[in-house]
């Protein structure tokens, strides 16, 4: 199955002068810009399913990206990792301004959801992208009252350790959600091969221990999420410190008094259980909203 199809066109509408008007939403494949739908897309399929590739995924409100300048760092420091010369991509400008163009053409209002894709095209190593902008209907920083369950996957332990910071394979997270489904869970936690919880479905994952909220960085050079600063700047606002792990044990999870999982993508989510195990929110739920007042552009 090709990258982009499973991206299934939401066909915009708009009213003017009386009249409904419709179109297909866009999409940037390079500096072309083209419906989502176009037999373009295809043409990254090979390249994803040969490892060289990474992508990054930025919330908007209106047409300006949330914490961008963390963002494209993020970027930068996976095209220094992959070998990928800086200089034949865009710059931070520049990418900018096509993501705000997009708005403009999909008018999704007031949020929105892109995914940046990023590969390396075998024949020439050039460096190719698309630009996939995604609907959402609220503010995913204040969705913090949905009850979240975890269940443990383990079977991802059967990919090559040590996991590289690059993302790990999707359909991961698309089997590990569906077996949380079956477990009557929301998200599944995922574990590396000595079992210690590495990320979830949803986020990466936080747990409250006295006064250090733990999270994970399981190789060295992990890639960040782009909420890292601004989620330790709140902490310490609130009097906790910030540390990393190279995983969560079963035994850590289960001693823990509060869970949650934190995303650029969603903002925070608090974990009310994971098995027999129940958290608290009273933490979580104060950082949650120091969040959600960030969320200012």
């Amino acid at each position: 199955m090709d990258l982009l199809d499973c991206i299934q066109p939401e066909y915009n509408t708009l009213k003017t002068g009386g009249e409904l008007h419709s179109w297909c939403p866009k999409m940037y494949l390079n500096n072309v810009l083209t419906d989502i739908e176009t037999p373009m897309a295809t043409v990254m399929s090979s390249h994803i399913t040969s490892g060289i590739c990474f992508s990054e995924t930025i919330i908007c409100q209106g047409n300006q990206p949330y914490l961008w300048r963390e963002h494209y760092i993020n970027i930068s420091e996976a095209l220094k990792a992959l070998g990928l010369n800086q200089e034949d991509f865009l710059t931070s400008k520049e990418l900018e301004r096509k993501i705000q163009v997009l708005c403009q053409k999909n008018h999704y209002p007031p949020f929105s959801l892109f995914k940046v894709y990023i590969w390396q095209q075998i024949d020439t190593n050039a460096i190719q992208y698309a630009i996939v902008q995604e609907r959402l209907k609220d503010n995913p920083y204040g969705l913090i009252d949905e009850k979240l369950f975890l269940s443990i996957y383990h079977d991802a332990a059967i990919y090559p350790s040590p996991i590289s910071w690059i993302d790990m394979p999707n359909p991961i997270f698309t089997i590990a959600r569906n077996a949380a489904i079956k477990d009557n869970c929301n998200e599944a936690c995922i574990t590396d091969h000595n079992g210690r919880i590495i990320t979830t479905t949803k986020g990466n994952i936080y747990i409250l221990k006295e006064f250090d909220l733990i999270g994970v960085r399981y190789t060295d050079g992990a890639k960040k999420d782009a909420i890292e600063e601004p989620l330790e700047k709140a902490a310490g606002e609130l009097g906790y410190t910030l540390k990393y792990v190279p995983g969560i044990s079963i035994e850590m999870l289960n001693k823990a008094r509060e869970c949650m999982v934190a995303s650029s993508s969603y903002g925070i989510r608090l974990v009310d259980g994971c098995g027999t195990k129940r958290f608290y929110k009273e933490f979580g739920a104060k950082i949650a909203m120091k969040l959600q007042d960030l969320f200012i552009f």
